[in-house]
């Protein structure tokens, strides 16, 4: 029983870790969830810093909002330790989704702990083997051939383009009665939130069941796109807006599998964006906040829309897709890739700071630690455009004149925290 097993913990004498306490001051007070009772901790889940959490850092925050005079709070840590611990919540103890403090709040419904489902667990009869859950290989764009302008994407007839969105991949097995969310990695994540869970579970019941090819993003206050909650919270932080939740959203690039048309791993690519249309919109309609078709440039004038509309709103780039082209797991290479990147880059210049050890002796450093010009804002390490000769010069310019080196660089974007995302050193200056 929940009450026996609050009991016996409260009874070891296991001191609470300090990052349990530094989470609670940086996480929880800053948005003023330990005012919310239980429903705070649906909220620090629905933010996102919960992914694969497990039952004893739930229990070190339930004796941490104890100590700390918030009882309430501390019951929904404990019962999230007792549900992740394999137990069972009478429906009489469900975590209660309304805040029950002095804070008002715009929560939404928090996500619910997923079981985890290995990839050896038994398979589901109506689906190929490839098309598993937890076997399924995402097809991976990559960067255009040397010497290839987006222009040849833009004016060809035989690509397709895409607005490239900044999250994280997630492929969507959806059944009635249950949803499996499925990484690049094959690893199986938690659902963004209830309500994409519930309307997907919904959708399969309309439609039967299908596999989407997503991307999770989530959206900050101002619509940033994030790879994680946490990335998009830390935003809101920034924006003076911490009590606005991040918003997750399931950009929805093709179908792979539908009952009506079956596995479409083998058509055309043209096919699986069609397969998708009338569920995807479906989901649009329900849950628009949550759903997104992502749009898809066919004609000259579209593409070059696309690609303007991608500078102005200083996003990375974008996807180019053969329309025959089958859907091929993983990556190949760029001149026989019939999904392509193109990105646009952030130039700045530098200097280098420090230059960190490589773990391969016969190199002389590992990366470049920069400072960004003018103002000498540390942005962190550049591991990449150089090669050995380029690397030496830098070693000995280093060596003779520490923390003066310049170089020029260039970033896909700024991260949240202001730092490069796959910087590139472009040239050394001296």
């Amino acid at each position: 029983m929940l009450s026996e097993f609050i009991a016996e913990q409260r009874t070891s004498k296991k001191k609470v870790p300090a990052d349990i306490y530094e989470r609670w001051d940086t996480r929880i007070v800053i948005h003023g969830w330990m005012n919310q009772g239980e429903a705070g901790v649906l909220s620090y889940f629905q933010a996102g810093y919960a992914n694969n959490i497990a039952a004893p850092k739930c229990i070190a925050f339930a004796r941490c909002a104890e100590e700390m005079g918030y009882p309430e709070m501390a019951r929904g840590w404990w019962k999230k330790a007792y549900e992740l611990q394999g137990n069972i919540l009478a429906p009489a103890d469900a975590i209660k989704t309304t805040p029950t403090g002095s804070r008002n709040s715009t929560l939404a419904p928090a996500q619910k702990q997923q079981p985890i489902i290995r990839a050896t667990d038994k398979s589901i009869e109506d689906l190929s083997a490839r098309l598993q859950p937890g076997h399924i290989v995402t097809m991976q764009p990559v960067d255009a051939p040397d010497g290839t302008s987006r222009l040849t994407y833009v004016n060809s007839d035989r690509w397709l383009g895409m607005p490239k969105r900044d999250g994280e991949r997630c492929v969507v097995i959806a059944m009635p009665n249950k949803v499996w969310y499925q990484s690049r990695s094959l690893k199986f994540r938690n659902a963004p939130n209830e309500i994409i869970d519930q309307t997907l579970r919904e959708a399969a019941d309309v439609f039967g069941m299908f596999i989407l090819d997503d991307e999770e993003v989530w959206y900050d206050a101002a619509g940033g796109e994030h790879r994680t909650g946490p990335q998009a919270q830390l935003v809101n932080d920034q924006l003076g807006r911490p009590q606005i939740m991040p918003r997750p959203c399931l950009c929805i690039f093709k179908a792979l599998y539908t009952t009506a048309q079956g596995d479409l791993l083998d058509a055309y690519e043209i096919e699986r964006i069609k397969a998708r249309e009338k569920i995807g919109q479906w989901l649009v309609e329900h849950a628009p906040d949550h759903f997104e078709l992502v749009p898809v440039a066919r004609t000259t004038d579209e593409k070059t829309a696309l690609c303007e509309k991608q500078v102005l709103e200083e996003r990375e780039g974008e996807v180019w897709i053969r329309v025959d082209s089958k859907y091929v797991g993983g990556k190949q290479k760029a001149d026989k890739s019939t999904i392509i990147r193109t990105k646009y880059h952030v130039p700045f210049t530098a200097v280098i700071t420090d230059l960190t050890p490589s773990t391969n002796a016969s190199y002389e450093f590992g990366a470049i630690v920069i400072s960004r010009l003018p103002e000498m804002k540390p942005v962190g390490s550049i591991g990449t455009g150089f090669d050995r000769e380029t690397m030496h010069k830098i070693a000995i310019a280093h060596k003779k004149s520490p923390g003066t080196v310049v170089v020029r660089c260039h970033t896909q974007r700024w991260t949240e925290r202001d730092q490069v995302h796959h910087g590139v050193l472009d040239e050394l200056v001296g």
